[in-house]
């Protein structure tokens, strides 16, 4: 039998990139300001975005807290998303 366990976890989602190197130096310039970031690509009709992200963050306030600090480095687009982390079970 299969259960599954969902669960939520916010990050925020700082920027998308057609180009590799751009989103690469920023996440370079940003581990000044916040080093918990991620890259990850994503693919949508032949074209590959790259989007900075941070880690999952586990509270409201915490999230809004570094929201902030992205904001007032120049980041206005960034933003909270919360995402389904889905976990299965076999048992």
């Amino acid at each position: 039998k299969k259960n599954e366990v969902l669960k939520y976890y916010m990050r925020i989602e700082i920027a998308t990139f057609t180009s590799f190197d751009k989103a690469a130096n920023l996440k370079f310039k940003f581990k000044k300001i916040y080093n918990k970031i991620l890259l990850s690509l994503d693919i949508i009709n032949n074209q590959k975005f790259y989007k900075l992200k941070t880690i999952p963050i586990e509270n409201i306030e915490e999230a809004e807290k570094i929201l902030t600090i992205i904001h007032k480095n120049g980041y206005k687009n960034a933003k909270i998303v919360i995402e389904k982390k889905k976990y299965e079970y076999n048992y």
